[in-house]
């Protein structure tokens, strides 16, 4: 009986008043749905589908390459929010995931879990709160990454993505990129970054890689690929870069490259990055062969300085090796930054414009800034 109620809702009386009400509008009967009916609704086929094995099954993120969906709908990974946000609901021994204030923060049962069992197979053990925080969101990021860019590399196929979810309607763990009071995770500055009209990415398989350029734009992307190998201290191996070409609202398959002979006996000191470069757009990204807890990471000495006036600001940033995940942060000050949650693979500065509503100084900002990186968890 619910089943036909549903059905002549959503089937019969909702399409002719839609068309009337907003004709130019496409009516779609359900999420997911292969297009009515309860006709195989979550298949991968037809239509738009949801995907929670990663997240709620525990998955790998491995497995969401065993998928190509033509519209993946609803997927998502959750973490914690940011470490100002967290502290306006708990402080002092309420720090700790397992608490009862932090449970009740927590939108998905045993979600806390969750986030513990995927950031142990990334990360090493976070000695502190804001380390855990940090990791979790590091995490969430990264799923949602792998998925966006696997979906974007099979264009073609799938042609669509939306990820669970934007923001939140209390300050709480959960699947969101925004929390509560409005504050980027790590994952709204991935999603700008994936989302960007242009995205290079790289599908690696231990030592074999296959690059590919997406190109959403209703013109030709002329550009220059470059990939390098470079050592822990951001020293070259090998490095090799060759103008690209790619039609507009189309996806690009770089030819394979197979590394072992360039990195064997290397894993956990090399890495890969990557870049392509034009006129009208540019993407960059790194691959590690190893699980970031395994690599041997430098300790980073990153050198800071803020220029700028009222609420309009840049960060110059320099470090002598490597830096995974860079995360700039104010104590007490909010921030939206131009790019954040980036790797640092160059000697050269790195210049990030940001704004704040909040009426300060450069000294101030300078004395409040805090930065992370993926070497500090579990140090």
């Amino acid at each position: 009986e619910t089943k036909r109620d549903y059905l002549e809702l959503y089937e019969t009386i909702l399409p002719p008043l839609a068309a009337e009400i907003l004709p130019d509008t496409f009516y779609w009967p359900s999420s997911p749905s292969s297009g009515g009916g309860f006709d195989n609704p979550n298949g991968t086929e037809r239509g738009d589908s949801h995907y929670w094995n990663v997240w709620h099954g525990c998955a790998p993120f491995e497995e969401y390459r065993e998928f190509k969906f033509r519209y993946c709908s609803e997927f998502g990974f959750e973490s914690l929010p940011c470490a100002k946000t967290t502290r306006s609901f708990a402080s002092g021994d309420d720090l700790n995931l397992f608490s009862p204030v932090m449970e009740s923060h927590q939108r998905n049962p045993g979600g806390n879990e969750k986030m513990i069992r995927y950031a142990a197979k990334q990360y090493r053990y976070a000695n502190d709160f804001d380390q855990l925080i940090y990791a979790t969101q590091l995490v969430q990021g990264d799923a949602i990454r792998y998925n966006v860019e696997h979906m974007r590399r099979n264009r073609g196929v799938c042609m669509g993505s939306i990820y669970w979810q934007l923001n939140d309607c209390w300050p709480v763990s959960s699947w969101s990129s925004l929390d509560y009071y409005g504050r980027w995770k790590a994952l709204h500055y991935y999603a700008k970054r994936f989302y960007a009209p242009v995205l290079v990415s790289a599908c690696d398989e231990g030592t074999r890689v296959t690059f590919n350029v997406s190109n959403e734009q209703r013109i030709v992307y002329e550009g220059r690929f470059s990939y390098s190998i470079l050592d822990n201290e951001n020293r070259c191996v090998f490095t090799d870069s060759f103008d690209i070409s790619v039609p507009e609202m189309s996806s690009l398959n770089l030819p394979t490259v197979e590394l072992a002979d360039k990195v064997k006996g290397h894993e956990r000191e090399y890495y890969i990055a990557y870049s392509v470069v034009g006129n009208n757009g540019s993407s960059f990204g790194t691959v590690l062969f190893v699980p970031p807890k395994t690599y041997s990471f430098k300790k980073p000495t990153i050198k800071a300085s803020i220029e700028g006036n009222f609420c309009d600001y840049t960060i110059i940033l320099e470090s002598d090796v490597f830096a995974r995940s860079v995360e700039i942060d104010f104590e007490t000050v909010d921030a939206v930054f131009e790019d954040n949650y980036f790797d640092i693979t160059s000697s050269s500065p790195y210049r990030i414009h940001f704004t704040t509503r909040e009426v300060t100084t450069p000294e101030t900002l300078r004395r409040e800034l805090r930065i992370k990186t993926v070497y500090d968890i579990g140090r």
